[in-house]
């Protein structure tokens, strides 16, 4: 979850635009990769 005025401040895009949301979706998935890599 994320505070649309936070992303705004941080980033300079809304939470709605698309940009952000592939910006945020790749992030996301490098931190769920690297929290997954001391499990194997």
């Amino acid at each position: 979850m994320t505070l649309p005025h936070v992303v705004a401040g941080l980033t300079g895009a809304g939470s709605d635009q698309s940009g952000f949301v592939r910006r945020y979706a790749g992030q996301l998935a490098r931190l769920v990769e690297h929290l997954g890599a001391g499990t194997h």
